[in-house]
């Protein structure tokens, strides 16, 4: 009935701890010891008297007698596996997994959080054992490492700007959940145009709305410039004068063009395309687009009073009456017709002598009058200031 005595101990000391040890009562009790092997070491098994009694960490045995039991450990010399996950899967990746040749290693795992999400904490059994993405350490046993990830709490800011200012408005942006599309727009004033959208003096795209998904704060710029438009300036006939004018300006700007006739020539008007936009040989506007603009010039060879066939209209030019003598012939219709071919002034019946036509109505140009008589048709240029 005396005590049975069962230490353990540790061999080598530096590779393990022993416990479980100690005095028994009585022959027939139960006796539990454990072999908790330390950093780079791995338990081998439990002897007595150099006689394997277990392989396994926590013997369980019957105490028959006094005993010493050693508990034996050797420095890992096989590779140990280091495995990394993420949680959840689609919060983010994870990096530095794999094997490691011998205890004492030093290893080093990389959370990555994708879009929308941000990096919480490594944890290895559910206890947490670093805050930070990059966590190094040396390596001496297995281990399952977890990076975990949450989606992203805070909103989304997105500021949209326009570049220079007054070039345009922009919309779009405001506070967004990411993961959120949104779409941003660059809307210009008149004289400018869209250019293209950037961040960070990076081109990011030339359509004026663009759609992308939100991952993050960001400050997008609409890019716009000033249109700058053509004027050219014509001389019709080109004998017929001087113009100046033409060149590149900005939209919104004050252009002026002149026409200066040659000698035996004198200025009608200004046209563009069919229509006459000015009758002053200085003209002055404001650029809106491009344009091509024609100074008409007409000869004053034939300009006068001139007598055909019995017929003399004066004065020529005018500025707004015109008479006209027929001699012996009757008049029976005077018309008046613009360069165009348009009818503008008519007399047809009781027409009295002299006969008088008031043009004073029509723009300054140049124009024919047309008599009939009762013989012929007479027609004659005149030019209106």
């Amino acid at each position: 009935r005396k005590d049975n005595k069962t230490p353990v101990i540790a061999t080598p000391p530096r590779g393990g701890t022993a416990t479980g040890g100690g005095s028994f009562p009585a022959c027939g009790g139960v006796a539990t010891v454990t072999a908790i092997p330390n950093d780079c070491y791995e338990f081998v098994n439990w002897t007595e008297d150099d006689v394997v009694l277990s392989n396994d960490p926590v013997y369980i045995f019957t105490v028959t007698k006094s005993s010493t039991l050693v508990a034996n450990f050797e420095f890992g010399r096989q590779g140990y596996e280091i495995t990394v996950l993420a949680n959840p899967p689609e919060g983010g990746t994870v990096t530095g997994g794999g094997s490691f040749p011998a205890c004492g290693g030093v290893a080093t795992v990389t959370a990555i959080p994708n879009d929308c999400y941000e990096f919480v904490n490594w944890t290895e059994d559910d206890v947490p054992v670093s805050m930070d993405t990059y966590y190094t350490f040396t390596v001496t046993k297995n281990r399952t490492l977890v990076a975990n990830f949450a989606p992203k709490r805070d909103g989304c800011e997105v500021i949209v700007l326009a570049n220079p200012p007054q070039g345009g408005t922009v919309t779009g942006g405001g506070a967004y959940d990411c993961g959120d599309d949104v779409t941003i727009c660059a809307i210009p004033v008149p004289c400018y145009e869209f250019l293209y959208w950037s961040e960070d003096g990076v081109a990011l795209s030339t359509e004026a709305c663009f759609t992308f998904t939100v991952t993050g704060n960001r400050t997008l710029v609409a890019n716009f410039v000033l249109t700058e438009y053509e004027i050219i300036v014509l001389a019709n006939p080109e004998d017929g004068g001087d113009v100046t004018g033409d060149g590149a300006y900005d939209c919104g700007e004050e252009v002026t063009v002149t026409a200066t006739p040659a000698e035996g020539y004198i200025f009608v008007h200004w046209r563009e395309a069919d229509m006459i936009v000015s009758i002053d040989a200085v003209y002055s506007f404001v650029v809106t687009a491009s344009r091509t603009l024609i100074a008409e010039f007409s000869g004053t060879t034939a300009i006068g009073e001139v007598e055909t066939s019995g017929i003399t209209i004066y004065p020529n030019p005018t500025s707004g009456e015109l008479k006209v003598e027929s001699g012996e012939w009757r008049v029976e219709s005077v018309e008046v017709f613009d360069v165009y071919g348009r009818n503008v002034s008519r007399l047809t019946s009781h027409i009295a002598h002299p006969i008088s036509i008031d043009i004073s109505f029509l723009p300054s140009g140049i124009y024919f009058v047309r008599i009939t008589t009762e013989n012929n048709v007479v027609t004659k240029k005149i030019v209106k200031h």
